[in-house]
């Protein structure tokens, strides 16, 4: 029963976007975050890379 529930989570799928989304999702969260923790901001941080994820939902 669980092998049922666990196997397509191990299961490897063509993610069908550029390699570039990827890469710019994780420059647009890594660099808030990094600035924001670096300013004594983390809060003000996690709020700002929030809206990095936009990029993931825009049309190819």
């Amino acid at each position: 029963m669980m092998r049922k529930h666990i196997s397509p989570l191990l299961e490897w799928r063509s993610p069908g976007l550029s390699w570039h989304v990827p890469f710019l999702a994780a420059l647009g969260v890594g660099i808030p975050v990094f600035l924001g923790v670096w300013a004594g901001q983390p809060r003000h941080a996690m709020l700002a890379a929030t809206g990095a994820m936009v990029i993931l939902y825009l049309p190819q």
